[in-house]
């Protein structure tokens, strides 16, 4: 075999985690139901570590939500920039400075990337964070929670609420805009359930809309400040701050399970949906894992947080809570605790999962923790027969993740550039 010239380059492999919603798209919260719940996540409390971090925006209360797609993660400021970071190595990809504070999250699909304003915007960009054609549009009030995307009697929508009660269906193919008001001041993002988009107000009403008109679908007794959580088409779960959960029918109005958890509740819900539990976290500190159909309490752990919680998320191995002065706790299936991260700043907004955890902190820094797994070529050089000009090749290949779905591989050639070896292998169980 002929050794040709040394040409130093490293075999880099990457492997990504298939997304957990439908594919094509990613939402806050996992998704339009707002679960909080990614099946496909095989994160691990005891085994995740920072990978890195990228100072993004400003000190203070951050409670934008990052949102992972694809290779991805898009996260807005209270400066008003919509950033576009590379989720393997924290580097800047694009950005979009607009005048007002970006306090939801977005909503990304293969058509481009949608969000609110608190200027009374809604702004629709491609990839590249370029406006699209006849965007933004004119909301009637400030623009706080993500969109939802919704396929409505044959419609494709995305749907933005403001905080004055306005749902705003918007058909992303002709830019049309269709209005429903419930006069009633909303301070969470919307939901969807079924052909309805679900929302909660202060006064402690939730409504459910369509493209015609908005009911008020049942009453709680304390207001409500985070998103209804969908069960399936008929049935969502709602939260007050006088720390009651609902299990609402919106259909009939009625409400067949209650549970009082005696406490302030204004975290939003996690559901399990494959184990039908509801995570309900109070501000005091208290866990509760409840019942998807009766919501009688099947675990707790009470007063044991230590600080307020602030939110959080699951996956198929662990669910995590995030506790207002940066901890992040993790819980088995069983309810049973498994690691403990100090992210070192307070955390107010939601995580996102992707065999991965990223986190946006009150001191300006996007975080993503993940299992770091590094694999050492053998010492000396490789031939590689497929290539038209074989050279050395030498270094080290890393990745992240937990359960790889496919993968790339290629090398990086200091003259030609890049050179693919395989693209887009399935992998059939977890590497």
């Amino acid at each position: 075999m002929i050794k040709r010239a040394a040409v130093k380059s490293a075999i880099i492999i990457l492997l990504f985690a298939v997304l957990f919603v439908v594919p094509g798209r990613a939402e806050y919260r996992a998704g339009p139901g707002r679960t909080a719940f990614n099946p496909d996540d095989a994160s691990r409390g005891d085994k995740l570590t920072k990978i890195w971090e990228t100072i993004i925006g400003d000190l203070g209360t951050n409670i934008s939500s990052p949102v992972i797609y694809l290779g991805h993660i898009y996260i807005g400021t209270r400066g008003g920039i919509l950033y576009k970071i590379n989720k393997y190595d924290g580097s800047f990809a694009s950005y979009h400075q607009l005048t007002g504070h970006i306090n939801g999250a977005v909503a990304a699909s293969d058509a481009g990337i949608y969000f609110g304003c608190n200027d009374g915007f809604m702004y629709a960009m491609d990839h590249d964070l370029t406006l699209k054609p006849g965007w933004p549009k004119k909301a009637r009030a400030p623009v706080a929670g993500a969109p939802v995307f919704a396929a409505l009697a044959s419609v494709y929508y995305v749907v933005f609420s403001d905080t004055a009660g306005n749902v705003y269906f918007i058909n992303p193919m002709d830019g049309s805009v269709t209005t429903v008001s419930s006069g009633d001041y909303t301070a969470a993002a919307p939901a969807l359930a079924g052909n309805n988009i679900i929302t909660t107000s202060p006064s402690g009403r939730v409504y459910k809309t369509n493209e015609s008109e908005a009911t008020a679908a049942y009453l709680m007794p304390g207001g409500s400040y985070v998103p209804a959580v969908a069960k399936n088409t008929e049935d969502v779960f709602v939260a007050d701050v006088t720390g009651r959960v609902h299990l609402l029918n919106i259909m009939s109005g009625t409400a067949p399970a209650v549970s009082d958890l005696a406490g302030k509740l204004t975290n939003p819900l996690i559901y399990n949906t494959g184990r039908n539990v509801i995570t309900a976290a109070v501000g005091s500190g208290s866990l509760f894992w409840l019942n998807g159909d009766s919501l009688a309490a099947e675990k707790t752990s009470t007063g044991s947080m230590g600080a307020e919680i602030s939110g959080g998320a699951a996956g198929a191995i662990n669910t995590f809570i995030i506790k207002k002065n940066g901890s992040i706790e993790a819980y088995d299936n069983e309810a049973g605790h498994t690691g403990t991260m100090e992210t070192g700043a307070a955390v107010f907004g939601s995580m996102a999962l992707d065999n991965c955890m990223v986190i946006y902190g009150s001191d300006g820094k996007l975080s993503l923790y993940a299992v770091s797994d590094s694999i050492d070529n053998p010492p000396g050089y490789s031939y590689l027969p497929d290539f038209p000009n074989p050279v050395e090749i030498s270094g080290s290949a890393g990745s992240f993740s937990s359960a790889f779905k496919w993968y790339d591989i290629y090398y990086e050639n200091p003259d030609s550039g890049r050179v693919y070896i395989t693209s887009n292998q399935a992998v059939n169980s977890a590497a």
